[in-house]
């Protein structure tokens, strides 16, 4: 490692003496250079603390102090300690890892002072993954996991053509398909580069056992804070994108709003139908007018989405108004909103807004009140009876229990005879009743 009198600030371990820095001159010429580098010897090996019961780890650091150092009370951060805890999952090759049940690897890691994990030294390892063209961009994506900067910007790269989508740059000094080439494709409208890399951890003394090297976002210690806020930025960034992208997220959005918008059980086509125009951000209708196109063609495209679900034939076909298991169940609050509509509901003019109270108790639902971000109800909910026991989904009946339907006709009623007061249980207040003088 290069190291310079400043370097216990940014890494591991506040210990001069780990760089041998008591073996050089450090004040040359009589001035004292703070960022005067040097090259040490020490081992910088690093160690990978497995658990035995799932393979995760954790990052441990131990110093190798200088032979002549009398210093054992040498600080570590408590991230590279021995006793570091923080672990995150990784991909073992074949589920295979160290572990006390196989005596650490054979061997070639030591058992913790626990009995429950194992200590390994690891290397890094970086192999090329394809030795031709990919032959797809599902190819590319499935096995490379490295990004590359845009080769416009990399003087050592030249383009070597385009082959089933597949942008191809090679290494001008390089050989083809080293871990030098890069590999562009499109994704959602914006092209993607990717290394020609598998980056392992292998365990030293047992190559049989290695992971892929997972993404690192952020700096493990940064004095200043700035680089890791920059980091967790886009860290998050980068997990919104592996999510909004991810292959399940249009048809689990597409379900959610055909529930919403009146499908509680739609059928696999229809989910399918909806879920492709999210995707493509297109969806064509063809009316008796002709073809009409909704969307302007991006992934996420929310005009193709709801167009999709409203002209499907799936929507629109009277007929399948006769299956039971069609359309869904009104939520209590729009219902009463078509039952003000349907009466003709007019504010009075010293009270112009409109204003019920106590919504959440008599009618289980009150506008901006959802008792959390998973809304009013379960999107899976099957009341018991005979959709439960064929399987089908009612969202809307987890709210309407026997108080809350008799409270909402109770509400009704009392709005029909007084209007919007709270007498026999209506949904307005008292002052309502009293015209201000």
């Amino acid at each position: 490692k290069r190291c310079s009198s400043k370097w216990n600030t940014n890494l591991v371990t506040g210990e001069y003496e780990f760089s041998d820095w008591s073996d050089i001159d450090t004040y040359p010429n009589g001035c004292v250079h703070d960022y005067y580098w040097h090259w040490s010897p020490k081992d910088c090996t690093l160690v990978a603390k497995v658990f035995g019961e799932n393979g995760n780890i954790a990052v441990v650091h131990e110093p190798k102090m200088n032979h002549r150092s009398t210093n054992t009370d040498f600080p570590v951060w408590p991230e590279f300690s021995i006793e570091n805890l923080n672990y995150f999952p990784v991909y073992w090759w074949e589920k295979r890892y160290p572990s006390p049940k196989n005596e650490c690897g054979e061997q070639a890691c030591t058992i913790t002072h626990d009995g429950m994990g194992c200590l390994c030294q690891v290397v890094v390892v970086e192999t090329a993954v394809f030795d031709k063209n990919p032959r797809s961009v599902d190819d590319v994506l499935s096995n490379l996991k490295i990004g590359s900067f845009e080769p416009s910007i990399l003087d050592h790269l030249s383009f070597d053509g385009e082959f089933q989508d597949v942008r191809v740059y090679h290494s001008k000094n390089g050989i083809p398909f080293d871990t030098g080439t890069v590999f562009g494709v499109k994704i959602h409208g914006n092209v993607k580069y990717f290394k020609n890399v598998l980056s392992k951890v292998k365990v030293a003394k047992n190559s049989k056992y290695y992971f892929r090297n997972p993404p690192k976002f952020y700096s493990y210690r940064d004095v200043d804070m700035e680089v890791s806020r920059r980091d967790a930025v886009y860290e998050t960034d980068a997990l919104l994108d592996h999510l909004f992208y991810h292959k399940n997220t249009a048809p689990f959005i597409s379900n959610l709003l055909l529930q919403r918008l009146g499908v509680s059980n739609p059928s696999p086509n229809y989910v399918k139908n909806v879920a492709t125009a999210f995707c493509k951000g297109l969806f064509q209708w063809h009316g008796p007018t002709g073809k009409i196109v909704f969307g302007k063609g991006s992934y996420g495209d929310l005009a193709s989405t709801v167009s999709a679900i409203l002209l499907d034939l799936e929507f629109l076909t009277v007929p399948l108004d006769a299956d039971p298991s069609t359309g869904s169940m009104k939520e209590p609050l729009l219902k009463l909103m078509g039952f003000l509509r349907a009466l003709e509901y007019d504010a009075a003019t010293f009270m112009p807004e409109l204003r019920m109270y106590d919504l959440e108790r008599k009618l289980g639902q009150e506008a901006h009140a959802a008792p959390s971000v998973f809304s009013y109800f379960l999107s899976n909910f099957s009341p018991p009876g005979p959709l439960f026991t064929s399987s089908l989904y009612a969202p809307e009946a987890q709210i309407q229990t026997p108080p809350t339907i008799i409270d909402s006709i109770n509400g009704m009623l009392s709005f029909i005879e007084f209007g919007l007061v709270d007498c026999s249980g209506g949904f307005g207040s008292f002052s309502w009743f009293i015209r201000p003088r």
